[in-house]
């Protein structure tokens, strides 16, 4: 639940951020553009003292007001109009405030954005305090390394504000087993076709921003459960509601205060067999139970003669065959130097020292059940296709690929002349 809380709170100040930018754009002298500092340029960007004296002069407490809501005050003044009814008896509790914005309001709805990610620093790298001053600052989605889910929800968001115009016709009715399910959905190819038009990018660069929206849950398949965005006929539904969240309540509102990026858990990538070894290059528990270490487990059963098994174990945990005589019972049965021991007469010992694991063979019934792990013999490379790539990623080699000059050229055979050819000669008796 607190994540579910904390993506629609990011929703929100998204939306607000996005309706301010396209506010500061649309100024006549934008406040967002290209600036420079100490001869380096800043692309799109806002200076942090302009546009706090923009937001006092352009913003009332209220905004962005509700577009629905706008609807209606205006549908309301037409019928006012035809019938002299008084209109704010007809709204009721319904109310808007014009104040506009005071100096220490501006600054905390920009604090606000700056605390949730959506606003970044131009030149400092972890600015954590928006002041009234000469410092750059842009919007999150303006950034090259903007988080993905704020860049998916701007993308939809400006998707559904171009979709509710009738005018786009983008949005269609759509029904599943013969039931009605919405008049807002969107087909997969028009979705793209929208990015690549407004985005001036191909198609597959558009398939995966819009697979961006559908794995941060922007919008959802209707018929079908896929894992992954298509250019195809499928119908697709917005999951996310665009709330607009006024200043005043944003402002008011403390649970609005340092909202997280909801981020994906990704499984980190598994430990390797080198990543689990000791420093000085020595074999460890876990190194040894790793899947790809390079050991062949042999299970061998000794029965000792007079003189005992004849081999010598050492090692703290895990523990290898330090010694071993050839003609022994032991090495006779399999047991050779370096073999790491895991288990003594069905008894796991991979946490025991030496001591503990020659108790065990002393102590045992006479017979020894013994299972060691020995280590693969070096495999020369393959002259196969298949064996020599996988071999060349493993043992890459040193020398650059033959060049056509360093090979030999063919020497031509050579013909003597019929006036040079050697005669034999032929000695007489």
């Amino acid at each position: 639940m607190a994540l579910l809380a904390s993506r629609a709170k990011k929703a929100e100040l998204v939306v607000l951020s996005e309706l301010l930018r396209k506010k500061m754009l649309q100024e006549n002298t934008p406040l967002i553009r290209n600036r420079w500092n100490f001869f380096k340029g800043h692309p799109d960007v806002f200076v942090a003292a302009e546009a706090t004296a923009w937001a006092c002069r352009n913003l009332p407490i209220t905004f962005p007001r509700d577009y629905k809501l706008d609807g209606a005050l205006q549908q309301l003044s037409l019928e006012e109009d035809e019938t002299n009814e008084d209109v704010c008896s007809s709204l009721g509790s319904v109310s808007f405030s014009n104040d506009q914005l005071t100096h220490e309001q501006a600054v905390a709805m920009f604090q606000k954005l700056l605390d949730a990610g959506i606003l970044k620093s131009a030149t400092e790298k972890r600015k954590e305090e928006f002041v009234a001053d000469k410092s750059f600052f842009r919007f999150a989605v303006d950034d090259s390394r903007c988080d993905n889910f704020i860049r998916s929800i701007v993308l939809g968001f400006r998707i559904y504000s171009c979709a509710v115009d009738p005018e786009s016709r983008l949005f269609q009715r759509v029904c599943s087993s013969g039931q009605f399910v919405s008049d807002e959905s969107l087909q997969a190819c028009e979705i793209v076709t929208w990015i690549c038009k407004h985005f001036n990018i191909q198609r597959e660069a558009a398939t995966n921003l819009a697979d961006h929206m559908l794995q941060n849950s922007i919008i959802g398949p209707v018929h079908y459960r896929v894992t992954e965005f298509m250019d195809n006929s499928y119908f697709y539904l917005f999951k996310m509601e665009f709330k607009m969240v006024s200043i005043s309540h944003l402002l008011e509102d403390a649970s609005y205060t340092d909202v997280p990026t909801p981020q994906r858990k990704c499984p980190s990538p598994p430990p390797t067999y080198e990543s689990l070894l000791k420093s000085d290059g020595s074999v460890t528990k876990a190194a040894l139970l790793h899947p790809e270490a390079p050991f062949v487990k042999r299970d061998l059963k000794v029965v000792p003669d007079g003189c005992g098994y004849g081999f010598c174990v050492r090692g703290d945990g895990p523990c290898f065959i330090k010694v071993v005589d050839p003609d022994s019972p032991a090495g006779k049965a399999g047991v050779k130097e370096k073999q790491f021991v895991t288990n003594i007469n069905g008894k796991s010992v991979l946490d025991m020292k030496y001591r503990g694991v020659e108790d065990l063979i002393v102590e045992g019934p006479g017979r020894l059940e013994i299972t060691v792990l020995e280590q693969k013999p070096y495999k020369a490379l393959a002259t196969s296709t298949s064996t020599s790539s996988t071999s060349s990623e493993k043992f890459p080699s040193p020398l650059p690929s033959p060049q056509s000059w360093m090979f030999s050229k063919p020497q031509r055979s050579y013909t003597y002349p019929q006036s040079l050819m050697p005669t034999a000669q032929v000695q007489t008796p």
